[in-house]
């Protein structure tokens, strides 16, 4: 409830009321792991009461907004945003050692404590609010993206990325998702119309645990190249699974061709031998 409202809710007890509706829920599993990481859902929130002596009041609130479950948890920039550029290093410790007045430092939501609650109780998404009162006919009605994007305007399309970490058995998993927001809404004030909503675009989980990810990019493997007497001891990290070993004699024009004799993503190959290329192509 809004702050004015219930500062007022036991003063005014008989003549206040504070309803909220779950229109629809759907789960969502960003990770393919069976497990439900969020909820998206869409909710119908209404206030009515005194706000003050003479001054009766309503607050009308719909919102459309992904909720994380409690193994997920957000990326987030002391202040409170939630949003984050493409290309930050999602995860990146450095960035944690901050001093006052503490902006543009990051941490994950529960070790900035006034930043969860924010998130489980308006999720990542979009809140349009229609406040009322009489007799001082205060109207007003704004949209608001609550990953500390700006206001949005009717027809507006917003797209934003979210940093994510997600406990996966006895390890966190960085990630981001990117997060689409529509507001179509022609006219604010009553017959209030559909809203636009909240889409997920796309995202990306990182298989090794604990390592950062760059926001907006898809994580790749490394290949690891190391020499043992006449051998080449060419290997990736076992959380990388579905890729092919090739080499070529050219980086371009040539033809590239799987190696042989690959295991649990490891192989020898000779130092004899006329110079190649390696890659790792996704199958």
């Amino acid at each position: 409830m809004d702050a004015s409202l219930t500062d007022y809710s036991e003063q005014y007890a008989p003549h206040h009321s504070c309803t909220l509706t779950e229109l629809w829920s759907s789960p969502v599993d960003v990770d393919g792991d069976g497990i439900v990481d969020f909820h998206q859902r869409r909710l119908d929130s209404e206030q009515r009461g005194w706000w003050s002596d003479e001054e009766w009041g309503l607050q009308r609130d719909k919102i459309e907004a992904f909720y994380p479950e409690p193994h997920v948890e957000v990326w987030v920039e002391y202040g409170v945003t939630f949003s984050v550029p493409a290309g930050d290093l999602i995860g990146d410790p450095v960035l944690l050692e901050c001093a006052p007045p503490m902006r543009a430092c990051r941490a994950w939501s529960s070790d900035y404590p006034p930043a969860q609650p924010y998130l489980e109780a308006e999720g990542l998404g979009i809140l349009h609010r229609v406040t009322d009162c009489y007799p001082n006919s205060c109207f007003s009605a704004v949209s608001i993206g609550v990953l500390g994007t700006a206001t949005l305007g009717p027809g507006d399309v917003r797209e934003v990325l979210v940093g994510l970490r997600l406990r996966q058995e006895e390890a966190w998993h960085l990630g981001w998702a990117r997060l689409q927001f529509r507001q179509p809404w022609p006219e604010l004030r009553p017959p209030y119309t559909e809203m636009g909503g909240v889409s997920l675009v796309d995202h990306a989980i990182h298989p090794i645990p604990e390592t950062p990810i760059v926001a907006g990019e898809p994580p790749r493997p490394t290949l690891e190249a190391r020499i043992e007497k006449d051998e080449v001891i060419l290997s990736w990290h076992a959380a990388w699974t579905g890729y092919v070993l090739e080499r070529s004699p050219a980086v371009t024009g040539g033809a590239w061709e799987p190696v042989p004799g690959v295991e649990n993503n490891s192989v020898r190959v000779s130092k004899a031998g006329p110079p190649a290329f390696f890659r790792l192509k996704q199958e």
